[in-house]
């Protein structure tokens, strides 16, 4: 992965909007950015484990689009639809 794609997300992060890639992702792009979101979820439940935890606190923390974050959590079975 390039810095481009990293840099789109700290942005985001640093201007309190969140950010996503645009779609439809390709295969690659869709593995790439799959184990991305994988890593900073990961890391944000890793980082806050106790309390409640809000999908749009972690879209204001992480400068992922809500949906993406739900999209990780499914990927990595912790919801179900």
């Amino acid at each position: 992965m390039n810095l481009d794609f990293f840099s789109g997300y700290l942005l985001s992060k640093e201007e309190g909007q969140p950010g996503t890639p645009e779609k439809p992702l390709s295969d690659l792009g869709r593995v790439s950015y799959h184990a991305y979101w994988k890593s900073v979820v990961l890391e944000y439940l890793n980082e806050h484990r106790t309390g409640q935890l809000s999908i749009e606190e972690m879209s204001q923390f992480t400068g992922m689009y809500s949906h993406d974050i739900a999209t990780t959590l499914q990927l990595l079975g912790m919801v179900q639809r």
